[in-house]
């Protein structure tokens, strides 16, 4: 099994729990929109669509594994409901129509991540806050700034897609924002085109997001430097099987 799967779901039921205002009455979409912020709808998609994809990986090494049944079965219940809870169909449902016990599917994947090592270790969670901070200060900038209007609204709308990316990596990954930060510097390229006839809003702009491309990859790195298979997850104990579903 991945541990960085079990760390992203594990992240998506802590912010479940922890997310302000928002109880299990409330639906899935309301927890999406306020994690995505100010941003496009396109957000809210992306998020959904990075939850399902660990949940599907975590599924599959799940299967993959020598886990007793009866902790499959509760696992499996968990991620079941979160797969339904983030689709298209589930969004504007209550998460309890889902998940009626929250508390117990938290502990049941801490039990596993802790015996794997799944969790995010603080210098990637630094890494993370101080480059979204810095991309929310740019992305302020250039809601101010006196670029072409066309070209500013795209940059704003393509910095905040990375923003909540990049702010929700515990819960989707650290891949959704590498890909937003790709689509980000192809629709700058017109920036770049244009930054280098000019001074100003635009050259700043455009060196500024051409940095970053090396503190993602650092970032990344790091990711994988502590991802690992755990083909002993087997040896977890049954203590699984003594928690409520």
């Amino acid at each position: 099994m991945s541990n960085r799967a079990v760390s992203a779901v594990l992240g998506v039921l802590r912010r479940l729990r922890s997310t302000q205002g928002l109880g299990q009455d409330h639906a899935v979409l309301q927890y999406l929109q306020q994690w995505a912020g100010d941003h496009s709808e396109s957000v809210v998609l992306r998020l959904a669509l990075g939850v399902i994809e660990e949940v599907e990986d975590a599924q599959i090494a799940i299967a993959a594994s020598s886990l007793s049944e009866e902790a499959k079965e509760g696992l499996n219940g968990t991620l079941s409901g979160l797969r339904s809870a983030f689709a298209l169909s589930g969004m504007n449902n209550s998460i309890k129509s889902f998940m009626p016990a929250l508390g117990p599917a938290i502990t049941n994947f801490a039990i596993i991540a802790s015996m794997i090592d799944a969790e995010t270790s603080p210098e990637v969670a630094t890494e993370i806050e101080n480059l979204s901070k810095e991309i929310d200060e740019l992305l302020k900038a250039v809601r101010d700034s006196s670029l072409e209007p066309t070209l500013r609204d795209a940059a704003v709308r393509h910095l905040g897609i990375l923003l909540a990316l990049l702010r929700n990596a515990d819960a989707v990954g650290v891949e959704p924002a590498l890909a937003a930060y790709f689509e980000l510097l192809w629709q700058m390229r017109k920036l770049k085109e244009s930054a280098e006839k000019q001074t100003g809003d635009g050259v700043g702009v455009w060196e500024r997001i051409s940095s970053w491309g090396e503190r993602l990859g650092k970032i990344a790195d790091l990711v994988d430097a502590g991802s690992k298979l755990v083909p002993y997850i087997e040896k977890v104990p049954d203590l699984l099987k003594y928690l409520p579903n």
